[in-house]
């Protein structure tokens, strides 16, 4: 007899199923660790660009005003600041939460958005450091990217010495 028997096309059937099981499980793991990793990204640069600009502008800053609020999510400041480094004329700084978004505004001109469109600010804290010479804020954020499936929420830190102050 020759060909191939009923068990032996059983026996390569499974062979097949287990074996492409098997590849289609690899692929959606690397596609998911893919997706997060994306995600990460995206989080991480927004934060670079957000604690970078925020603690450049902090201190450039001359003082705190009362009006800000630290110690509490959301948090702001409102501050002096200077309108250049070339330029000596004292002018307003703020920076607040609305919706999910970090909002800058410096004088007149109108308040950017710090974070991109796809990271959300879901904990922004301040808080005032005071000693004798200086003024400092210390800076807790955390940002949130999120698709369908899955999210990444991550938490920064940092503090800045109002140059001004001192």
């Amino acid at each position: 007899m020759r060909g191939t028997s009923i068990i032996e096309l059983i026996i390569y059937g499974a062979i097949l199923a287990l074996l492409s099981v098997f590849a289609i499980n690899t692929f959606l793991l690397i596609s998911s660790a893919f997706g997060e990793v994306r995600l990460t990204r995206q989080v991480n640069a927004s934060a670079e660009l957000i604690m970078g600009r925020m603690i450049r502008e902090i201190r450039f800053g001359k003082s705190v005003y009362a009006s800000s609020v630290f110690g509490v999510h959301p948090s702001r400041l409102s501050f002096v600041t200077f309108t250049s480094p070339s330029d000596d004329t004292e002018v307003d700084g703020d920076i607040q939460v609305s919706g999910m978004n970090l909002l800058f505004q410096k004088g007149s001109a109108g308040a950017i958005q710090l974070n991109t469109d796809d990271v959300g600010v879901t904990n922004f804290v301040l808080r005032e450091i005071t000693s004798a010479n200086s003024v400092a804020v210390k800076i807790e954020l955390e940002l949130q990217a999120s698709t369908t499936k899955r999210a990444v929420t991550k938490k920064f830190y940092g503090t800045a010495v109002m140059r001004g102050s001192y």
